[in-house]
């Protein structure tokens, strides 16, 4: 777990200034790999926005420090950086409305994160 210090501004700041990030789901959020990481994942907002459920299902807890306005519900991108396996700090999020296909997103995801992660 990261303590929101350098590290998170470094990752922060390099999203920013590139715009790059994995785009991810919950299940992929707990891979080592992503530690520290700027992630986009997608999914529904729950708990006045303080959690996300990602378009696999999973639970994502979102820490913010008031530094980024998070829609208290509905379908939304969240961009940030990973805190732990079931964390991230956002950086951005965008509202996708309610008419969003999550299982058709998560199918995406996993083909850009498995079979042709070489052609994204």
């Amino acid at each position: 777990t990261f303590d929101g210090s350098a590290l998170d501004e470094k990752m922060a700041g390099a999203f920013v200034e590139t715009g790059v990030c994995a785009k991810i789901n919950g299940r992929l959020l707990q891979e080592a790999r992503f530690e520290g990481a700027a992630v986009s994942l997608v999914g529904e907002l729950r708990d006045n926005g303080d959690t996300l459920q990602t378009s696999d299902g999973v639970e994502v807890r979102l820490v913010n420090d008031g530094s980024c306005e998070v829609p208290a519900g509905g379908i939304a991108e969240v961009v940030g950086v990973r805190q732990s396996s079931s964390s991230v700090k956002p950086i951005r999020a965008t509202s996708f409305g309610e008419d969003f296909h999550l299982k058709n997103y998560d199918g995406l995801v996993e083909l850009m994160n498995g079979k042709y992660a070489d052609k994204f």
